[in-house]
């Protein structure tokens, strides 16, 4: 029978180094601190999965419990190389040209891997410990794995690999930095930026269930942080011009491409793109000749176009950027 802990606190908890557990992300508590109830409405329809890892407390010490993930998955991630084999008494392993770290006993997924270069810092919103047996890697073979993840992560940001999906980038941290350098991420933004985790020290929970892919989990914290990103922009108007005007081109740039921007990509959900992409097709339409329209209330009707003012206000509405500075770059 497992006791469960709300935000367990670090002093009270010895350091988990090397164990194996099993971990979600809790959206509800990631959004918590933004104290909106849009936001936390969209965390509780973000859907979640249960993903083994291995854990270790990170430099930082804080009040609240706080661990690095290092994922593990079933098989080999692409690229090939930024892995390492687990032996864990389990038939099946891939060949592979780096020693397997060895686990003290067997694990609930078969031909496991650690997915190097994809550790992550959180904090833990609840902690189910057990009597269960742990499962865990040697010391030695811990320095191992934070020794090579330190350089399969320095290899991915300097470009190692070719990119296999939209949020591959998100995990190495580069799509982040981008952000934060082009358009000044606020310290709102980064005062929310750590996500919180559920953990389960015993390993039978994912008996019933198949865990996640690793590049599954990046997937659900690039939702987390659209979420993130679109209460910001609901809640803080841009003031200064620059920062404006060098997001609307972005987002211009966005939706005459195929695909989103990559900056706004990571600002913007796809649906929100769509809508976006809907308002730039209604401006094309619209008369350049044709004053802007004086009533901001009026709609559009089913045989007429949106006039051009309404437009802009549907798009200051969306990213919360002042007309002014829309009308400018647009006109």
């Amino acid at each position: 029978m497992s006791v469960v802990v709300d935000f367990p606190q670090s002093a009270a908890l010895p350091c988990p180094y090397g164990a194996f557990v099993v971990v979600e992300l809790d959206p509800l508590a990631s959004t918590g601190a933004l104290n909106d109830g849009y936001a936390t409405l969209q965390a509780s329809q973000l859907h979640t999965q249960k993903y083994l890892a291995i854990v270790h407390r990170p430099l930082i010490i804080r009040p609240q419990l706080r661990l690095t993930l290092h994922l593990v998955g079933q098989g080999l991630p692409h690229p090939e190389w930024a892995s390492i084999p687990i032996h864990s008494f389990m038939p099946e392993q891939q060949s592979h040209t780096r020693p397997a770290v060895r686990a003290s006993g067997p694990l609930p997924v078969e031909n496991s891997y650690v997915h190097t270069g994809l550790s992550l810092d959180c904090t833990v919103s609840q902690l189910f410990e057990s009597c269960a047996v742990e499962v865990r890697l040697s010391d030695e073979d811990m320095t191992k794995l934070i020794t090579t993840n330190s350089h399969d992560k320095r290899m991915l940001e300097d470009g190692g690999h070719e990119c296999n999906s939209d949020t591959d980038s998100s995990w190495s941290g580069s799509e982040e930095d981008s952000v934060a350098d082009s358009l000044e991420v606020p310290e709102a933004i980064h005062a929310v930026s750590e996500p919180f985790f559920r953990v389960w020290r015993d390993l039978s929970v994912l008996d019933s269930t198949r865990p996640g892919q690793p590049d599954e989990l990046h997937r659900e914290l690039a939702e987390l942080e659209s979420i993130r990103w679109e209460w910001y922009h609901r809640t803080h108007a841009v003031a200064d011009p620059d920062v404006a005007i060098a997001r609307l081109d972005e987002w211009r740039m966005g939706v005459d491409s195929k695909t989103p921007g990559s900056v706004m990509a990571a600002l913007i959900s796809p649906a929100t793109h769509d809508s976006l992409s809907t308002l730039a097709s209604d401006w094309t339409s619209v008369s350049r000749s044709r004053p802007l329209d004086t009533d901001l209330s009026r709609t559009a009707s089913p045989t007429r176009p949106p006039g051009r003012t309404r437009i802009l206000k549907e798009i200051h509405r969306i990213l919360w950027i002042p007309i002014k500075f829309i009308r400018r770059r647009l006109l």
